[in-house]
């Protein structure tokens, strides 16, 4: 089964939820390409600072705070457990998984939280949890401006357009009484 991908751009493919666009995506960041055709996986090294700067969903994932505690309070010791993306990739397939949240990621809802705030404020926060205690800024100008208006208009789509997926968690009775 193929998936039809009606006009397959950025904000269609986020309205109409188009995995394959988004995989696809993760295959064009994290590959060398030579005349358009894959050359060679990456990443290729084992040293850290190298394999992010090789594989940019790994940066990204890391500057989110995967694969590591998320400390909610240090001085209570109190931590959500690491959400975890893959550093080692053997096929192209995993790679396109894990850019759809596939593979072997695994995601907590603390690290979906600080994702999607993420793309609100254009910062990495570690939220409060202690009234007296502050949230933690680990990135405040994490996502460029202009970046984080197409993401914000485009997930805005999957609720608020009346092809979008997720159409009927808003506007149920709206769209179907039409």
């Amino acid at each position: 089964y193929t998936e039809r991908t009606r006009g397959a751009t950025f904000k269609n493919s986020f309205k109409y939820s188009y995995n394959v666009y988004f995989g696809y995506l993760s295959l064009l960041l994290n590959h060398k390409l030579d005349k358009g055709f894959k050359k060679e996986l990456y990443p290729i090294s084992h040293d850290k600072t190298q394999k992010e700067k090789e594989f940019p969903l790994l940066r990204v994932a890391n500057e989110l705070q995967f694969n590591k505690p998320i400390y909610l309070s240090k001085e209570k010791k109190i931590f959500a457990y690491p959400s975890i993306f893959p550093e080692n990739f053997v096929l192209s397939k995993e790679v396109a998984d894990a850019g759809i949240g596939q593979f072997e990621v695994a995601v907590t809802p603390m690290q979906m939280a600080i994702v999607a705030n993420s793309i609100r404020s254009a910062s990495v926060v570690i939220p409060k949890i202690i009234k007296d205690e502050e949230s933690q800024v680990i990135d405040d100008e994490f996502i460029e401006p202009r970046t984080q208006k197409e993401i914000q208009e485009a997930m805005g789509l999957v609720v608020g357009d009346r092809e979008g997926t997720a159409k009927c968690a808003f506007y149920h009775n709206r769209f179907f009484n039409e």
